[in-house]
């Protein structure tokens, strides 16, 4: 994975978001179907490729992603809250790089 090689988040900005770069992550999901199905069809599942994008959190134990974020009223260098979140387990993921 490309993120392994090189830090993407910079951690030495003045302004809160400009710490967390935006990104695309390429990384595999889990499948389910509750419907009733052949044989052959269970043996041609796998699971899905996904792409998620936002701004990056965290690399280190699993990827951190959060794609809104509110600033803080009174300063808008700071982040109060973020949301649309997601949070991939590294072994499912397959790349990441920078938008």
């Amino acid at each position: 994975m490309s993120s392994r090689k090189r830090k993407l988040i910079n951690k030495k900005a003045k302004i809160e978001i400009d710490r967390y770069p935006l990104v695309e992550v390429e990384w595999i999901d889990i499948v389910s179907d509750a419907s009733w199905q052949s044989l052959k069809d269970l043996e041609r599942a796998e699971p899905a490729k996904v792409i998620t994008k936002g701004h990056l959190f965290s690399d280190v134990k699993v990827v951190k992603v959060f794609a809104d974020y509110a600033l803080n009223e009174h300063d808008k260098t700071k982040i109060d809250e973020v949301g649309n979140t997601t949070v991939i387990p590294k072994s499912c993921v397959l790349n990441i790089k920078k938008v």
